[in-house]
């Protein structure tokens, strides 16, 4: 979990850093200035370069000192603007008064500190969750009459949690589920920093709370209901919780490592919707597009389809990647020339994917060759008479020879790449998209006239020794 750790701690308010840094240890550095050396009687003694002197407030220096080694290796003049602020920021008493009198109100009212509250971000794998006998002591029962209604009044019917909660039977585990899911969301809000005071904050960390739950139940009972009403009677719900989130930090983890890798390339094709949703799965807590009429909002996962759905979004995009370089043969090098050559898309966000394939196809249905060399007037013209089938019904929208299309996906399998089963799958998906885009924007054009290519989107068009349109 080391580099979790330091990640979090990095993207931190630099003064709640210091502030951090100045509750867990002393700092001294031989020279005249701070070299005072006071109150450090019996504290633990570290210094990391020789040059700084730490002492050690806490008794258990192990988590803080191995956080200073990490920030050694990974930024060292971090470490050190921090020590410099630690020696010369000033914590007066009534700041730290004023911190704990903040400390034992909220925790009379269930809100727990920041070192409780973070525990909630550990690891924990499925396969903790098999099925134990416990006690009845075992399990957590509410001192009170009546839990909080507030945690489950906004649960999904459909949820996994909300069936296998309804179909409880115990009812005092289900009050002290309910409690269970009070103090787990206050520890959200406290982990993520969201503010106490705003009951959207509140909203969207029991929101988020409850989703995690779903997925680590959903995964841990494979889905069986039965066997996911047995985990809630005998399992604390912060372990769903927790291996909730080890599904989202695995997808994380890859649409980092495939950003990292293909990012600067993808850039010269990927729509930016797409743009928005890959990266939003890179945050540090990812978040999946919700759609809302005309428009979408970001929200946490809150189930294993929300899972698979962006698996299945990080894949593709791999196949793309790969795809784009090894079939269509668009390096780096060869955007930059390409960029050159079209007039039409107009503007470099306008390109994308579809588009490439679709200049590809008319390449291939007019030259019998795979290029996105872009087409002249008279060449796209051309294309769209002979990739769209007549129409029965004067009117209509065209739609495309599901036979040409047949023999550009054969031409396609036949490059230089190592095809499996999904990327055969991706392929027809992405044909299918083409096809569809092809239809929309092109299908219901008179080619017996001017086409105005600037209002019309899914081919590359050279308009050279043309009259460009205004």
């Amino acid at each position: 979990q080391d580099p979790e750790t330091l990640e979090w701690f990095l993207n931190e308010d630099f003064d709640q850093k210091v502030v951090f840094f100045q509750s867990m240890i002393k700092v001294f550095k031989k020279d005249e200035m701070t070299d005072s050396y006071e109150g450090i009687d019996g504290l633990e003694h570290f210094s990391p370069d020789g040059v700084y002197d730490i002492f050690f407030k806490i008794k258990d220096s192990k988590a803080i000192r191995k956080l200073i080694l990490l920030l050694i290796e990974r930024d060292q003049n971090v470490l050190y603007n921090l020590l410099e602020a630690v020696i010369w920021d000033p914590v007066t008493p009534t700041l730290e008064q004023a911190y704990q009198w903040r400390l034992n109100r909220t925790s009379e009212r269930g809100i727990p500190e920041l070192q409780e509250a973070m525990g909630i971000y550990s690891r924990l794998d499925p396969e903790t969750l098999k099925l134990r006998v416990l006690s009845r002591q075992d399990i957590p029962m509410s001192q009170f009459g009546f839990a909080p209604r507030y945690s489950v009044a906004h649960l999904e019917d459909t949820l996994f949690f909300a069936r296998c909660l309804d179909a409880l039977e115990n009812k005092d585990r289900t009050e002290a589920l309910r409690w269970e899911l009070v103090c787990l969301t206050n520890k959200v809000i406290v982990a993520d920093g969201f503010d106490l005071s705003s009951p959207d904050a509140r909203q969207r960390a029991l929101r988020k709370t409850l989703g995690y739950i779903n997925i680590g139940l959903e995964l841990g009972a494979e889905g069986d209901l039965k066997k996911g009403v047995a985990l809630l009677d005998q399992v604390w719900i912060q372990s769903f919780f927790q291996v909730g989130y080890e599904q989202l930090r695995q997808v994380r983890s890859s649409a980092s490592a495939f950003i990292k890798e293909n990012g600067a390339y993808i850039e010269h094709f990927i729509s930016p919707s797409d743009k928005e949703r890959l990266g939003a799965l890179a945050f540090q807590f990812p978040q999946v597009a919700e759609v809302l009429d005309d428009s979408f909002n970001w929200r946490d996962p809150e189930s294993l389809k929300d899972i698979q759905t962006v698996t299945d979004f990080i894949n593709r995009w791999k196949f793309y990647s790969r795809f784009t370089r090894q079939s269509l043969g668009l390096s780096d090098t060869a955007f930059s020339s390409l960029r050159e050559e079209y007039d039409y898309p107009d503007t470099q966000e306008a390109l994308n994917l579809i588009t490439l394939v679709a200049t590809t196809l008319a390449q291939n249905v007019l030259f019998g060759q795979l290029s996105c060399k872009p087409l002249a007037d008279v060449a796209a013209r051309s294309f769209l008479g002979m990739i769209f089938l007549p129409n029965i019904y004067p009117g209509e929208a065209k739609v495309c020879d599901e036979d040409r299309l047949v023999a550009f996906e054969e031409e396609l399998l036949k490059t230089p790449m190592a095809w499996t089963d999904e990327d055969k799958a991706c392929l027809k998906e992405l044909l299918a998209e083409c096809s569809k885009n092809l239809t929309a924007q092109f299908g219901s054009l008179d080619l017996t006239r001017p086409v105005q290519w600037q209002y019309v989107q899914g081919l590359c068009i050279s308009v050279v020794g043309q009259n460009k349109p205004n």
